[in-house]
């Protein structure tokens, strides 16, 4: 009887991006809420550096409200997603950080 030994599979970068990032391709939910969180932080980061400039008032109320319409967003779909015990440790930071940032805007969040 003839025995074949498999050859030991290969990670694929595929494999290797899942690793590092499991939120990313496993739960769509859970991705979807990391995109809005990082573009909230974006879009208050560019408010944030653009405010005090007269010139630029317009460009810090969108984005400002660009920021806000994210923090909204994922208030709204908060309850909803199940995050891991790592992914919620990272996302509330991330999500803090907004708040913060918004409340430094003028926002009352």
């Amino acid at each position: 009887m003839f025995i074949s030994k498999s050859k030991p599979k290969t990670k694929t970068s595929r494999d290797l991006y899942r690793a590092a990032n499991p939120v990313t391709r496993r739960d769509p939910r859970a991705f979807f809420l990391q995109t809005e969180l990082k573009a909230g932080l974006t879009f208050a980061s560019i408010a944030g550096m653009s405010k005090g400039n007269v010139k630029r008032a317009a460009k810090v109320t969108r984005n400002t409200a660009h920021a806000r319409l994210a923090y909204d967003t994922i208030l709204r779909f908060r309850s909803r997603i199940v995050l891991t015990p790592l992914q919620s440790a990272e996302f509330e930071t991330g999500f803090a950080s907004l708040r913060e940032k918004l409340q430094l805007l003028g926002q009352t969040v």
